[in-house]
Formats: structure tokens, C-alpha cells, sequence
């Protein structure tokens, strides 16, 4: 008996070793279980050894002592594989997403390049509302950027996408007309009079007439707008044709934007 005790001191001394090998790598949460299995084998060797010295404790005791080491074991073991499961199909759930986004992304282009084409449009920009920072107070700042621009490319418009990054949504008012009202077509002088700042933006972009529609996501929240603008000298299609144009557009920007 004395040997057996030995030797599982032995094993126990060297899991131990093992353990303070890898602690580095352990969160708090595994430090902890780990030090609880240590500590309940160390009291089932205490007993064991409390029992064959002096039979004070009964064994039953260390029949219970030694079932709860291994329920505890156990259920461990099994709450690892169920993280190890959830994290394995998370990770393949996050990978499908991107090849998904991927094929999204191509369709959307081309349904925009379509649409720039058949409206001789000078570009069409997909805009994206987010939080990206917080005032001390916690509210956060709404944001939005341009995360994709087609241009017709033949009349040599410039890309202008990386000029519209991180714009704060507090700073205009035109983005909050177009959410309320979920179109918007006009003249540089039609959002003079709502949004004089966002007219400065059309000049600086070579644009004369805009016509946008907000993207709303399956619960009705705003997620971003599309938004085709039309150089000096082009014809501006009717009301009816934009509106169509942009109806088929934000069902395709929705399923960019909107990732379930």
C-alpha cells in the first residue's frame, strides 16, 4: 500500500510538473479547475492514507470522495468537447461567411456596373452605417463609409470611396432626410436647402444630381444607403427609373451588408 501511495505521489508530482509547464497558456478559468483536480486528488490520497493507517475514516468515505474526482473528471471533459465543438463551427461558420461574402461582393459589383450603365450614371457608391467610437458618456458616435464605388471609368471619373471613410452621420443632415424618407432625388440645389455641408461634398465630387435610397435590414433598422450620382452634361434619367434602379440595388447591397 505504502508503494501504491508512492507512486501516485510520483504521478501527481509529475502532472504537476506538466502543469506549470503550459500554465502560460491556460486562461483563469482553466488555472482554477486545474488546481481544484490537484487539490481533490491530493485529499483522496490523504484519506486513502488516513484509512490504511488508522481506519478512522470509514471507506465508504473515500468510495464518495473518489466518484465526485470523477463525475467532476467527467463533466470537465465534457464541457471541453462541447467548447471545442461550438469553437470548430464557429470557425467553419465565419469561413463559409467570407467565401459567401466573396461570390456577394462580385454580384454586387456587376449589378452596380449594370445599373451605372444603363442609367449613364458618372458613379454609384454603397454606403455603410456603424459605431466607431463612444463619448465619455458611452453613446456612441454613428459613423458611415463608403465600402463600394463603381465610376464610369471610360470618362476617366475619379474614385473618390477613400475620401468618404469614417464620416460622422452627426455632421449632415441629408443621410438623416434619406433615412426618414427613404428616397432622395435632387439637384446640388435641392440639397443646398436641406444640407448645405453635403453640397460642398457634391461639388468637391463633380456632382450635380444624386438619387439615394436607405438599406433597412429584416428589422427595420438602417444599416446604409446607396447612392448614384450623375456628372455635369449627363442626362438624368425619370423618377421612375432611378426608383428601380435603386430598388435592385439595396436588394443586393442588403445581402452585403447583412450577414446571418
Amino acid at each position: 500500500m505504502k508503494t501504491l501511495i508512492i507512486n501516485n505521489l510520483k504521478v501527481i508530482l509529475e502532472s504537476l510538473s506538466n502543469w506549470i509547464n503550459v500554465i502560460k497558456k491556460l486562461t483563469y478559468s482553466d488555472i482554477i479547475k486545474n488546481i481544484t483536480v490537484a487539490a481533490a486528488i491530493l485529499i483522496l490520497i490523504y484519506y486513502g492514507k488516513s484509512i490504511w493507517m488508522t481506519e478512522v475514516i470509514k471507506g465508504n468515505v473515500l468510495v464518495f470522495i473518489s466518484s465526485g474526482v470523477m463525475i467532476f473528471l467527467l463533466s470537465n471533459y465534457i464541457i471541453e468537447k462541447i467548447k471545442s465543438k461550438k469553437k470548430e463551427k464557429d470557425k467553419l461558420k465565419k469561413k463559409n461567411q467570407i467565401q459567401d461574402l466573396g461570390k456577394i461582393s462580385l454580384q454586387l459589383d456587376c449589378e452596380m456596373q449594370k445599373s451605372r450603365m444603363k442609367l449613364n450614371a458618372s458613379r454609384i457608391l454603397l454606403f455603410a452605417y456603424h459605431n466607431g467610437q463612444s463619448c465619455l458618456g458611452g453613446a456612441p458616435f454613428s459613423k458611415s463609409s463608403v465600402v463600394k464605388e463603381v465610376v464610369d471609368e471610360d470618362a476617366n471619373v475619379e474614385l473618390i470611396a477613400e475620401h468618404f471613410q469614417q464620416q460622422m452621420m452627426g455632421l449632415y443632415k441629408l443621410p438623416h432626410y434619406i433615412n426618414t424618407h427613404s428616397y432622395f432625388m435632387g439637384d446640388t440645389e435641392d440639397v443646398k436647402k436641406i444640407d448645405y455641408k453635403y453640397k460642398q461634398n457634391m461639388d468637391i465630387c463633380n456632382s450635380r444630381y444624386i438619387a439615394c435610397k436607405a438599406i433597412k435590414d429584416n428589422d427595420g433598422i438602417i444599416v446604409g444607403r446607396i447612392s448614384i450620382a450623375f456628372g455635369a452634361k449627363r442626362a438624368i434619367p425619370s423618377p421612375d427609373r432611378l426608383i428601380h434602379e435603386l430598388d435592385i440595388l439595396v436588394r443586393e447591397a442588403r445581402n452585403y451588408l447583412i450577414m446571418k
